[in-house]
């Protein structure tokens, strides 16, 4: 495994955090995949007792409310639909149902690998209205803003997003204002390529906290790591950078200028936080013409809540553990997931379960 291949340097990592770490440091891993990665390696085994590792809201699967899949479902539900969705969403569950579900019961529900797969589904079926619901960060956004505009440019009027898209730097402000209890954060490197690190410049400064952008891989999160205890050691606050492969300051001009021409931004819920202004993207009015929820009719009765009990939006805030959920490993599992925490692969619930006891040397 690629993660495993340089032991010594993952050793010598270990070895210089277990040195420089002075104090009790707890530190909040952004994105699903990179915590799922700390989880399944049990990565805390190689660090000192007072370092804790959290997992935070750059899940994108677990961010995903009842009330967005119970739409999308309903949408499903009409004779002249078609759902097109990636995989990994088709068993986020909404307050009665899953897409998975709906497509095994007869729903047009068509799993798809890209945007452009969904795009040549609505070309080749004009008659129909071709839904993609859409979702993630300023990645995502930007491939979504330039689907649309192809759709547009290719006459396709029956082409139509469903979209939940949020931004990292407003809630990034909002956890160092809220979670006093965490001492740095690592941001994933992906969205760190169309956002830049500029927009987390004051932050640092403003709340004492570091912020260090990291690559995917095991060696990665533990040179990250490492940045972000001598930060804290020095007092000295900063946004580094520990991956290479573009990242700079500005970021991509291009694709923040592409999201701009296609979304404007809004007022969004993100679960364990509430609303936080600005923090998410909607169709422009420009565009209204690819917007689902202005062009499609659907009966929705309103989420009343969560009645289930589930708590992924205290777990992706590091207020409580997958563990603190009193339906973990009961009535939540990865086969029957009470929340999306536990239905994504990305989700800290899902790693807890499926690699809670494994070993990484």
């Amino acid at each position: 495994m690629k993660e495993l291949q340089n032991v010594e340097l993952i050793k010598l990592f270990s070895s210089e955090i277990k040195k420089a770490t002075k104090k009790p440091i707890r530190l909040m891993i952004l994105s699903g995949s990179q915590y799922v990665l700390s989880v399944e390696h049990k990565l805390s085994s190689l660090l000192p007792e007072n370092v804790e590792l959290v997992p935070g809201p750059a899940c994108a699967n677990c961010l995903l409310s009842p009330t967005f899949i119970d739409q999308t479902l309903a949408y499903c539900h009409h004779e002249n639909i078609i759902i097109t969705t990636f995989d990994h969403l088709a068993d986020i569950p909404g307050s009665v149902s899953t897409l998975r579900k709906e497509k095994n019961n007869g729903a047009d529900i068509r799993i798809v690998e890209s945007l452009m797969d969904a795009l040549l589904i609505a070309k080749r079926s004009r008659r129909k209205k071709v839904v993609f619901p859409g979702y993630g960060f300023e990645n995502s956004a930007t491939i979504t803003a330039g689907t649309i505009i192809q759709a547009q440019m290719a006459g396709l009027k029956n082409f139509y997003v469903f979209g939940d898209y949020k931004l990292l730097p407003p809630v990034m402000k909002t956890l160092f204002i809220r979670k006093t209890n965490i001492d740095g954060y690592i941001v994933p490197c992906d969205i760190s390529l169309i956002t830049g690190t500029k927009c987390y410049k004051s932050l640092p400064i403003a709340y004492g906290k570091g912020i260090v952008v990291s690559g995917n891989d095991l060696t990665d999160l533990l040179q990250s790591i490492l940045m972000l205890v001598y930060q804290s050691k020095n007092h000295n606050p900063t946004v580094e950078t520990e991956c290479t492969g573009g990242i700079t300051p500005d970021g991509d001009i291009k694709a923040q200028q592409l999201i701009e021409e296609v979304f404007e931004t809004t007022d969004t819920e993100w679960p364990g936080l509430g609303k936080i202004a600005d923090s998410g993207l909607k169709i422009r009015d420009t565009y209204a013409m690819h917007r689902a929820e202005t062009n499609i009719d659907v009966d929705l009765t309103p989420y009343r809540g969560d009645e289930t009990g589930c708590v992924c939006g205290e777990i992706l805030t590091a207020a409580k553990t997958p563990e603190d959920c009193p339906l973990f490993g009961k009535e939540c599992t990865p086969q029957a997931p009470a929340g999306a925490c536990m239905a994504s692969a990305e989700g800290a619930c899902f790693a807890s379960y499926i690699y809670g006891q494994q070993k990484i040397l």
